[in-house]
C-alpha cells in the first residue's frame, strides 16, 4: 500500500470530540440511517444505494442537491475494526460504482485513502479523519495540496452536522 502513497505528501487530518460514546459514533459512520442525517454538504441529501461493511465491501451512495443535481461516490473498505477504526478508499463514482473524476475538479485525486479513528474518554469520543491521495498523479497531488482549506471547511461543516444530529438522538 505504501508504494501508492507519495512520501512527500502529508495527509489532511481533522479531529473533533463529540458528546457521545464510541459505539454511538461508530453507528453514525457505518449505518445508512444515520449517515444520511449528517454526512452531506449544505442543501444536499444522501441516498444510500448499498453499504457492505466488511473488507472489500462498498458503501455506494448518491448525494442529491436540492436543485436536483446528483453526485455519486463510493468507499471501498480495507479495514473494519469495530468500534475503533475504519480504513477505506474514497472515490467519486457513477451510478454503477465505477470510479469517475470529480465533476468540478478534473485533477482532484481519483482515490483518497481514508482512515477514521475513534477514541473514547469519559463518555466523549474523539474522531480523527485522515485523507491522503492514493495512487495519484503529480497533478492530482498538487490539487489535493491546494485544496486543504476547502477540505477543512467541508469536513468542519459535516462534523457540525454530526453534532446537531447527535443532539436530536438524546
Amino acid at each position: 500500500m505504501s508504494e501508492k502513497i507519495n512520501p512527500k505528501t502529508k495527509p489532511f487530518a481533522i479531529t473533533r470530540t463529540f458528546e457521545a460514546g464510541k459505539d454511538v459514533l461508530w453507528k453514525m459512520w457505518t449505518e445508512a440511517e444515520h449517515l444520511k442525517n449528517w454526512w452531506a454538504p449544505k442543501d444536499t441529501i444522501i441516498k444510500y444505494n448499498k453499504i457492505e461493511l466488511e473488507p472489500g465491501g462498498m458503501n455506494h451512495y448518491c448525494m442529491i442537491h436540492t436543485l436536483g443535481d446528483e453526485l455519486w461516490g463510493r468507499q471501498i473498505y480495507r479495514e473494519v475494526k469495530k468500534p475503533n477504526s475504519l480504513v477505506f478508499i474514497n472515490s467519486f463514482s457513477d451510478s454503477t460504482g465505477k470510479i469517475c473524476i470529480h465533476p468540478f475538479s478534473p485533477t482532484w485525486p481519483k482515490e483518497l485513502l481514508t482512515t477514521v479513528l475513534f477514541y473514547e474518554h469519559l463518555g466523549k469520543t474523539t474522531v480523527t479523519l485522515e485523507w491522503i491521495p492514493f495512487d495519484a498523479s503529480d497533478a492530482e497531488t498538487e490539487t489535493f495540496e491546494k485544496g486543504r482549506t476547502s477540505m477543512s471547511e467541508g469536513w468542519n461543516g459535516s462534523f457540525d452536522g454530526l453534532e446537531k444530529y447527535l443532539a436530536t438522538l438524546k
